[in-house]
């Protein structure tokens, strides 16, 4: 008994000390927190096992602040300051020791490697693999684009009835599993989960979340572990308890040894190859169970980051769905490749879709956050001393939910990335951070993002996600748990899956109940009395179409349309039976019994929704098919745009309307003539420029504009089915391969865009009324333009109206016209005059011209025109016209779209100089001054010198190079060839002999020094250079004591035009800089300096040295001139000639090119000439002579203007005094005599005196002549006023 007591008392006295200590003696007393957590671990430790760990400490810190005690030795932050200091690249933390826990095959991996000197020494075998060049090539990425479309498949499949409820957790697992073991194995070795159901891999994954659920009881009580395991698995029908984890890490080592095994098997490109090559620091391979441990790693890693991540960004955008909407609208502006997704560098630049994943990343944390470090020397932390050995930590969701920087942290709102600025971006981006920070920062971060925003563009793009009240998926079940990768509660998130590709459905018509239909995919020209649509609605959706007591609903639907082909048939079926006959459709009626016989369609979920002709009457036009097409309409040109050719059949008082968007005719060169039908295409810009070099320019999604028409001239009646025009994009590289005879060329082939206008069908609705022209121009008569509703004429259209002779039409001539353009009712041999244009398959032409205008913006990231030795890139037009009968061949013709890449808008590459400024070992000091940073192929390159001797140093010559780099990269950037560096030698001048260039135009003038004569100086500055001048130094004569000076000097360096590279090899050609990532061509430029000086040893020899300056280059095509992408000059309004006079190129001698449409400029100066208001106008003066325009730098001008001057002067500017001057000061500056003193006629004597204080008494005991330079280099002007040169006299001479 008196030993159990003093047993009681010894405990008693050591739990009171332990208080007594925690709470009044321990370094961590001032440290806020729940008083039992300063006193015992098992608190935290308790909540960890429940799973709740990370929403307890972050509900700790919304009680306590920012710094939080949660146990004896831990303190947990939620800061930025602390993060950085804690985790930065300079700190040097240690890991804690909670990483042992995460040791695989006795062996540590990257991740779980404590020290920093290790983590250094092993971060190296794998940090360049997961960089973003690398990762982001499309080599890499094309896998994970595979696994998109086989995702996209799988859900296609599932909802073939329109919508289905699926598990997006399990989806997500299986598309990141499979992406992560292709990154690390190669396709071999590599899962396929996503395709196939029964799958071991599928097992392993399925067992993985249970096992996740009870690590953190392995990770405090292995023990205890280790015997629920054991009893599980002896007592239960569970064999399988708990060991997915083992079964995946025999998985993975089979995997590793069967590639060992092979080494020459290995994919080139996966993780496991680069380690098996890689040496440790002794030179010896890298052990095995350190390749497996590391493979592991980022399986456990990268699989349940992208997996969670996608998951909640689903699930966020479902309970948000018009973020879902937005996302859309995006990624329908977006040029799609051909597997149907945008490319990578769009996707990588979408604000929307990136600030909904941010957001999402933000609310819901990738992982536990618990990245503990080991305070390695006691240190202040936000104020606060922690002794050394502590283990800090950042609580991720506690710094993710600061009100003060997140307002409203409970709340999904993407906006927030959208609108921030600055500063307020600045702390947000420092307080976000779900894959860690500073040096062990997640390095498999841009694979993750990258493999994120495929999938979530592509189930976007084709499904729409929504809610499924039946499935139990709530926000409950969604909430996170607080295991290490923070898996949600209900371990699962049902959610249902509609697809986005459409039923068929024919309904009658109804104006009133037309903006009630859903909305759809294709939308027609105008309305019509009989419609068919496209859209996501689901088998039990109904439409109310008329009002009471008219109805109509969908039926339950079948396959009726399984390939284009039957979806053509299905159409025909459709319009044949329901279209009228001889009525006009606006004098047709619709009965009620025929409107409620409708019948239900539906088309299957592989096919696309763009092959199924559809026409509501709500829009102008439509687009089929394309990567860039989206929901883009095919607009018109001209002001009064559109309806139908049966507006302009029936109403002849129009015709005489003027239509500016028809071109003349005449001058359009035929792409494609037979049997009285011919072609053209007439653009109204001969090139298109695309903006911007890097990709911050290009970040700024600049577009240009595509537009132009189609012309077709029937000469006599034709049968045609369809007619349209493709706009396409193709990019081929080529690599040879071997040696003759037995060498073998390859080709790489890619589509960049594909765009198609479907301007006549004969399967479409519209072909019953008409050609779906723009104009039509009958045979003999004049042309007809149509018009669309809620379109309203400009005063300028309805001016030209007035001053058309065609407008005083004798109703006989109407009538005559209007029977022209109406369709035929004559039939030959064999022609049935009682079937619809479906039926038939066909329309008849009538003779005449038939323009159809399109438009098309052109993103500017997409590659310019290109044209080298093993490589091109070109656009072209291709416009298709079919011909109905055996015998009657297709029309089919093509154009060229020249894409010239120019710097951006708000650019100083033309401008910016390069400044060069050394000195050359104390001898020679160098001034370089290259006047821009980017030249158009034929112009000139300013580069001007300023050579000060500092010694006895001779310059013989200089040479200027330009040295161009071209890149080849195909079969997915797995193939590289580097092709050699090619050097031109473009100027040379040189002290013994006149200055040599290697192409026309190039000139020097000396403006100062360089060893001429007085006499001569002024004929050296205009450049004549058959002048008296030292012979051996360009510097001139340093030995005596006069004319010792720095020598300036400005070349115009000739750049080779059109001409003279046509007249060279092509390989001996210069081509511009381009931004295609699989041709990559770029220049620098070289000038080497040829100096001497005496030998130190032999003073009356020389040693001769060589000086290069290199500096990058941008050269740009010889179309890309400021006349070409500037605005036009300031002009007058009869000088019209401006607009058709520029040349083709900026090259001498270029041909003049004449923009179209050519018959613009002739209706505006008729109409100028006929116009009674223009010539009563007061401010219209046509006697003045008006300036001439200043153009800039034009060789085929015949002068040449400064480039400061862009725009031509002001025309009749009004007169001074009829400005007001502004009122008088109310306050008049002060008289001069009022601020210096003395007489106020002695000025200069008050700035003398001023001079004098600011120079000090210092050197004013010796007054010395000395020279003032004025820098006359474009990167040092001080004045305009003072670009006057100042001629000076050489020391010690008079004259």
């Amino acid at each position: 008994a008196a030993t159990s007591f003093w047993a009681v008392i010894f405990l008693s006295a050591l739990v009171l000390s332990r208080l007594i200590y925690a709470l009044h003696l321990s370094p961590y007393r001032q440290i806020a927190s729940p008083r039992v957590c300063k006193i015992t671990r098992y608190w935290t430790l308790w909540h960890d096992i429940r799973l709740r760990r990370v929403q307890k400490i972050h509900e700790w810190h919304q009680l306590y602040g920012d710094v939080v005690l949660i146990a004896p030795g831990e303190v947990s932050f939620s800061d930025a300051v602390s993060t950085r200091e804690i985790y930065g690249a300079s700190c040097g933390h240690p890991k804690s020791r909670y990483f042992d826990n995460f040791l695989a095959y006795s062996s540590r991996s990257v991740f779980c490697t404590l020290g920093v000197k290790e983590h250094q020494e092993v971060l190296k075998r794998t940090i360049a693999f997961y960089k973003p060049t690398s990762v982001f090539k499309s080599a890499m990425l094309q896998p994970v684009r595979d696994n998109v479309k086989k995702t996209l498949n799988q859900l296609a499949r599932r909802t073939e009835n329109g919508h289905a409820t699926l598990d997006i957790l399990t989806v997500c697992n299986f598309f990141s599993f499979d992406n992560i073991t292709r990154l690390l194995y190669g396709p071999d070795l590599c899962t396929r989960t996503i395709e196939h159901e029964s799958c071991f891999e599928r097992t392993i994954l399925a067992g993985w979340i249970t096992v996740e659920l009870w690590n953190n009881l392995l990770y405090n009580f292995p023990v205890a572990h280790k015997a629920i395991k054991a009893i599980f698995s002896y007592y239960s029908d569970k064999p399988d308890f708990l060991v997915a984890h083992d079964k995946l890490a025999d998985w993975n080592m089979r995997r590793v040894d069967a590639a060992l095994r092979k080494p020459a098997d290995m994919a080139a490109d996966s993780l496991l190859h680069m380690l098996s090559t890689a040496k440790t620091h002794d030179g010896e391979p890298l052990p095995k169970s350190w390749i497996a441990a590391e493979l592991l790693d980022n399986i456990h890693a990268a699989q349940s980051t992208v997996a969670l991540a996608l998951t909640y960004v689903f699930w966020n955008l479902t309970n948000c769905p018009e973020w879902q909407s937005r996302i859309r609208e995006e990624l329908s502006a977006m040029p799609l490749k051909e597997d149907g997704l945008p490319a990578f560098s769009f996707l990588q630049s979408a604000p929307i879709l990136d600030a909904c994943i941010t957001e999402s990343s933000r609310l819901h944390p990738l992982s536990s956050g618990r990245a503990e470090r080991v305070v390695p020397a006691s240190r202040a932390y936000n104020g606060i001393v922690l002794p050394a050995n502590t283990v800090v930590s950042t609580s991720t969701l506690a710094i993710h939910h600061r009100p003060e920087v997140f307002p409203d942290p409970q709340a999904y709102k993407p906006e927030r990335w959208l609108h921030a600025k600055g500063e307020v971006l600045r702390v947000m981006q420092s307080c976000y951070i779900p894959f860690g920070y500073g040096a062990r920062l997640c390095l498999g971060k841009p694979f993750a993002q990258a493999s994120i925003k495929h999938l979530v563009a592509g189930i976007l793009m084709q499904f729409e996600v929504c809610i499924d009240p039946r499935s139990g998926t709530t926000g409950r079940t969604m909430a996170q748990l607080g295991t290490q990768n923070a898996l949600p509660r209900g371990r699962r998130c049902y959610q249902e899956i509609k697809s986005r590709r459409g039923r068929l459905y024919y309904a009658p018509f109804a104006s009133s109940a037309a903006s009630q239909l859903p909305s759809g995919l294709l939308h027609a020209r105008i309305n019509r009395p009989q419609f068919l649509r496209i859209a996501p609605v689901s088998s039990d959706c109904f439409v109310n179409l008329y009002k009471k007591p008219y109805s109509w609903s969908l039926f339950n639907t079948t396959k009726l349309a399984y390939s284009r082909e039957s979806a053509k048939r299905l159409l025909r079926f459709v319009t044949s039976s329901t279209a009228p006959s001889s009525n006009p459709p606006e004098t047709s009626t619709i009965s009620p019994a025929r409107s409620r016989a409708s019948s239900s369609l539906t088309g299957t979920s592989e096919d696309r929704p763009e092959e199924m002709a559809a026409v509501d009457g709500r829009s102008r036009g439509y687009s089929l098919g394309g990567p860039a097409s989206g929901m883009g309409h095919r607009p018109s040109l001209n002001e009064n745009v559109r309806s139908t050719s049966n507006n302009s059949n029936s109403s002849a008082g129009n015709s005489g309307s003027t239509s500016f968007c028809s071109a003349n005719l005449g001058e359009a060169k035929p792409l494609a003539s037979a049997n009285g039908v011919s072609m053209s295409i007439t653009l109204a810009e001969p090139m298109l420029f695309l903006q911007g070099f890097d990709q911050s320019e290009l970040g700024n999604r600049t577009t240009s504009m595509l537009r132009g028409s189609l012309q077709l001239k029937v000469s006599k009646s034709a049968k045609l089915k369809t007619i349209s025009l493709n706009f396409r994009g193709r990019a081929e590289t080529e690599w040879p391969e071997g040696i003759p005879p037995r060498k073998t060329e390859f080709k790489d082939k890619e589509s960049i865009m594909n765009h198609t206008w479907p301007f006549f069908n004969a399967q479409f609705q519209t072909a019953e009324y008409g050609s779906g022209a723009d104009v039509v121009r009958p045979l003999k008569g004049p042309s007809t333009t149509t018009k669309e509703l809620g379109v309203s004429a400009s005063p300028a259209i309805d001016h030209l109206r007035r001053n058309s002779g065609a407008a005083n039409l004798s109703p006989k001539d109407a009538k005559r016209l209007s029977l022209q353009v109406s369709q035929s009712r004559s039939f030959g041999k064999g022609d049935s005059g009682t079937g619809s244009v479906a039926q038939k398959g066909y329309r008849t032409f009538t003779p005449g011209d038939y323009i159809y205008n399109f438009e098309l913006p052109i993103d500017s990231r997409l590659p310019e025109t290109i044209d080298v030795e093993l490589g091109k890139v070109r656009y072209e037009l291709e416009a298709t016209i079919e011909r109905s009968g055996a015998f009657r061949a297709n029309l089919v013709g093509s154009k060229e779209v020249l894409l010239i890449r120019a710097p951006a808008e708000g650019s100083l590459e033309q401008v910016e100089p390069i400044a060069i400024s050394r000195n050359w070992e104390d001898q020679l000091h160098y001034d370089i001054v290259i006047s821009g940073k980017s030249f158009p192929l034929g112009a000139q390159v300013p580069i001007a010198f300023k050579l000060t001797p500092l010694a006895k140093v001779q310059c013989h010559r200089i040479k200027v190079f330009l040295t161009e780099n071209i890149q080849y990269y195909t079969s997915n950037k797995r193939v590289h060839r580097l092709e050699p560096t090619r050097k031109m030698q473009l100027f040379e001048k040189r002290a013994d002999a006149p200055s040599s260039s290697a192409y026309p135009g190039s000139s020097v003038r000396i403006t100062a020094g360089g060893g001429v004569s007085f006499d001569s100086r002024e004929a050296a500055r205009q450049g004549n250079e058959n002048i008296d001048r030292d012979q051996t130094n360009l510097l001139g004569n340093l030995e005596g004591g006069h004319n010792v000076g720095p020598t300036e000097m400005e070349f115009s360096v000739q750049l080779p035009n059109c001409a003279a590279m046509s007249e060279r090899d092509r390989s001996q050609g210069v081509h511009f800089d381009t931004t295609y990532h699989n041709i990559q061509v770029n220049h620098w430029i070289k000038i080497v300096m040829r100096l001497s000086k005496p030998d130190q040893i032999d003073p009356s020899k020389r040693r001769h040295f060589e000086i290069s300056i290199d500096s990058p280059l941008h050269i740009l095509s010889c179309r890309a001139t400021q006349a070409n992408i500037a605005l036009p000059a300031y002009t007058s309004p009869e000088s019209v000639t401006l607009l058709t006079e520029h040349a083709e190129c900026g090259c001498p001698g270029a041909q003049r090119r004449r923009n179209d449409p050519s018959s613009l400029l002739s209706q505006i100066q008729t109409t100028n000439e006929s116009s009674t208001s223009l010539d009563n106008d007061e401010n219209f003066s046509p006697g003045l002579t008006r300036p001439q325009a200043a153009h800039i730098n034009d060789p085929n001008s015949g002068f040449s203007r400064p480039i400061h001057l862009l725009r031509a002067p002001s025309f009749n500017p009004p007169a001074f005094e009829e400005t007001e001057p502004p009122p008088p000061m109310m306050t008049p500056p002060p008289q001069y005599d009022s601020i210096v003193d003395g007489d106020p006629r002695s000025g200069l004597a008050d700035y003398f005196s001023r001079l004098a204080d600011e120079v000090g008494d210092d050197g004013m005991n010796s007054v010395t002549r000395s020279r003032i330079d004025i820098p006359l280099t474009p990167g040092g002007r001080i004045n305009r006023s003072m670009d006057e040169r100042r001629t000076w006299l050489p020391l010690g001479h008079t004259h």
